[in-house]
């Protein structure tokens, strides 16, 4: 009983980590670096007082222990914790979505009304993509074209995506989200 005590406590506290630090790391205007652990900080320091005590890491795990037990029984299973999990990581991509659409309205949304025409859209530049990746200028892209375009794109940014497309051999960073599939 005791290893499972200790088992399940260790993987709640990891848990709660891991959920801690993807909150702060989705926080508005926070990143890598010291800005990241700043936010780690302020999400224990609950009074604001530039200090955690004890105190307030004990209430903070017994916060996150009381989300994850969802029947109350003060005991938490694997089905709890995944559940938990997966909440948490829910909550993350809404948070992560809400902020990317959030910024392609700020660059589109020339009229500065909150929505997106389909001329705030096409005045983005879409002719000019058609343009760079009709490269023989025959007024149709071929497949051959957008690879050749996608192969050009992963070079300038010096990045590699291989290995993180979307379970399709599809890549979809960097392809306008105009022209997605899905």
């Amino acid at each position: 009983m005791k290893t499972t005590a200790y088992w399940v406590t260790g993987t709640l506290v990891l848990v709660i980590a891991g959920a801690g630090m993807a909150a702060a790391h989705s926080a508005p205007g926070k990143g890598r670096g010291g800005e990241h652990g700043a936010a780690i900080f302020e999400m224990f320091d609950s009074n604001g007082d530039g200090r955690v005590t004890q105190a307030e890491m004990d209430a903070l795990r017994a916060e996150r222990f009381a989300e994850a037990d969802a029947n109350s029984d003060g005991l938490l299973s694997a089905e709890e914790m995944a559940a938990f999990a997966e909440a948490r990581r829910a909550e993350r991509d809404a948070n992560r979505r809400s902020q990317r659409i959030g910024r392609m309205i700020d660059h589109l949304d020339k009229d500065e009304d909150g929505m997106i025409s389909l001329e705030e859209i096409s005045a983005e530049g879409p002719a000019r993509m058609f343009e760079r990746l009709d490269s023989n200028e025959d007024g149709a892209i071929t497949r051959e074209e957008a690879e050749a375009a996608r192969g050009a794109m992963r070079e300038r940014r010096g990045k590699d995506h291989a290995g993180r497309g979307h379970g399709d051999g599809e890549h979809r960073r960097g392809t306008p989200w105009l022209l997605r599939a899905n």
